[in-house]
């Protein structure tokens, strides 16, 4: 599994798109990466079922919520099994993890924790 908050967050999804085949879900807090490579990388995403739920604030003053706004639409282009889920929560400051890591936060009845829990990667198997 796979989560961040801010820089974190585009780090984050910067590594599930560099090596997808290792994890099962990824929840990212008010940032993804927007560079050229969006759309190869969000295919790479999509192609492997990783689970993708992004939290902003929709009037983020640090990493605009367009960034994630942009990455779960070029997600969802994929058409991936499950699809990506975005959330966009009402304030115009920085801090959306605060809300978005209390377990008592749900959206659709689920936790970010319950949310990616639900997902299994099964590890590759050597000979």
């Amino acid at each position: 599994y796979l989560s961040g908050l801010s820089y974190g967050g585009i780090l984050s999804s910067e590594i599930a798109a560099l090596d997808p085949s290792k994890y099962a879900s990824l929840v990212t807090m008010a940032g993804t990466f927007s560079d050229s490579a969006l759309v190869s990388k969000c295919s790479r995403i999509a192609a492997s079922n990783i689970t993708v739920w992004c939290i902003t604030n929709n009037d983020d003053p640090v990493i605009p919520s367009s960034t994630s706004i942009n990455f779960i639409t070029t997600i969802r282009t994929f058409n991936p099994p499950v699809t990506p889920r975005l959330t966009l929560l009402n304030a115009n400051v920085h801090d959306c993890w605060t809300q978005s890591i209390n377990p008592s936060f749900k959206e659709n009845n689920m936790n970010i924790y319950e949310f990616m829990l639900q997902y299994h990667r099964l590890p590759a198997i050597s000979y």
